[in-house]
């Protein structure tokens, strides 16, 4: 019984010598397939190399990379949890699940996969700086700003780090501390052109529009097709008021991309500042025939259209940017004010109160609102909204010119004194004050 059983147990052994080196030769063909970025036939090696051997581990890792790189990234984490059952300290997988999950959104399990990680490699910069990153999306700065501090503590010379770093700040609008660590990141890799940019954004909304210019002048040197630069320089030359320069830019980045409706519509804007309407209004329609929806553009033409007087096709741009926006404080305020110039008070004040509901501290509605009432001849509504007014914005003098010349019309002549007084100190131009004092006979 012997003799016939070892020959059967040799043929076994021999069978389960084969099958594993059929397995690894498929993992050896499906990492040639992967190295060549052919996910698919690396896909097709894995899965048989997985029908051979279920229990290897590494075959499971591998065809999840496949399938992340496809960008299917479900298969992705049935398989990296798969290889995770099999190998539980397996660090590399955690980091690419929870990256799977971040492509997903599910940025909670994203979150718990890169601390599952950490637990058993407390000392990895790029775990940190990726559950960082996953933090920003969930808007949860601190624990971002904490997670890129440790990533940089552990590796100063992580140069994502800084420049996702300088994203928080950014976002946080402490715009001198983003410049230090985008200029940290551009340190480590002068030719890491999104460190430029980001110097230029930085810069731009620092109200430093001269450095703005230089950066994006340098990104254009480095990447010279990129129309988001050529549009974030003509932004700073526009608020420089260099506007010739500004249109310039624009419409090079309009060469790169004609159908770029940002670009139509500040090219729009900067015409309109020449007081170039008719280019303003070809910008603004070319813009909206691409993005009908477009509510700041509806908005930028109604602007035009009002200047022009032409106060039905303004009026019809306002109502338009309601439409696709009902809670757009200067499409309500706007149409406000063209029903003023219309003298149709009634619709003019129900928008203005529609704004204020808006943004009740914003003194503008309160001060439109009382023109109309003026005009109206309600010198009480008129009077209360420009208390509240000038409650919100005390060191205006038009403000208290235009209080004053409602007192005078409710024969409050030592209020209207007192009122053109305090307009005349606060702008001793102030040619409404100048007049109310002298028509009063009084002297500032």
């Amino acid at each position: 019984m012997k003799k016939i059983l070892l020959p059967v147990l040799f043929l076994l052994l021999s069978a389960v010598v084969m099958m594993a080196q059929t397995a690894d030769q498929y993992v050896k063909t499906g990492l040639a397939h992967y190295d060549k970025k052919s996910y698919a036939e690396a896909i097709t090696n894995f899965s048989a190399a997985i029908n051979l051997d279920p229990n290897a581990m590494h075959s499971w890792y591998n065809r999840g990379q496949s399938y992340f790189y496809k960008g299917n990234y479900d298969a992705a984490i049935t398989d990296y949890t798969q290889a995770l059952k099999l190998k539980p300290d397996f660090v590399d997988c955690y980091f690419q699940r929870g990256l799977a999950y971040s492509r997903k959104k599910n940025y909670d399990a994203s979150i718990a996969d890169y601390s599952q990680a950490l637990k058993l490699a407390p000392a990895d910069a790029q775990l940190y700086h990726n559950r960082g990153l996953v933090y920003y999306e969930k808007n949860m700065y601190d624990q971002a700003m904490a997670d890129y501090n440790e990533a940089i503590r552990l590796d100063p010379k992580y140069l994502k780090a800084f420049l996702n770093r300088g994203n928080v700040h950014f976002k946080r609008k402490n715009y001198d501390l983003a410049i230090a660590d985008y200029t940290q990141a551009g340190i480590l890799d002068p030719n890491l052109v999104e460190a430029r940019y980001n110097l230029g954004q930085a810069n731009y909304f620092s109200q430093n529009y001269d450095a703005a210019i230089l950066h994006y002048t340098e990104v254009l040197r480095m990447a010279p097709n990129r129309p988001d630069a050529y549009m974030q320089r003509g932004l700073s030359y526009q608020k420089k008021r260099e506007y010739d320069t500004a249109i310039a830019d624009y419409t090079q980045g309009l060469k790169l991309a004609p159908q770029n409706t940002d670009l139509l519509h500040n090219r729009g804007n900067t015409y309109s500042d020449k007081g170039l309407w008719d280019l303003a209004l070809a910008d603004f329609s070319e813009a909206l025939r691409l993005k009908p929806e477009s509510a700041k553009t509806l908005l930028a033409r109604g602007n035009v259209n009002f200047k022009r007087k032409s106060y039905d096709l303004a009026i019809a741009d306002y109502s338009q940017a309601l439409k696709f926006d009902p809670a757009y404080y200067d499409a309500w305020d706007n149409r406000g004010v063209t029903y003023t110039a219309k003298a149709q008070y009634d619709l003019a004040i129900a928008d203005f109160t529609q704004a204020i509901k808006l943004l009740p501290k914003n003194f503008k509605g309160y001060k439109d609102r009382s023109i109309a009432y003026y005009n109206q001849k309600n010198y009480d509504l008129s009077l209360a909204d420009l208390n509240e007014c000038i409650r919100l914005d005390p060191k205006t003098a038009h403000n208290y010119a235009m209080r004053a010349e409602v007192y005078e019309k409710k024969d409050q002549k030592v209020l209207a004194i007192a009122d053109y007084k305090t307009a005349y100190k606060l702008d001793p131009n102030n040619a409404f004050a100048k007049t109310g004092l002298a028509r009063l006979g009084a002297t500032p």
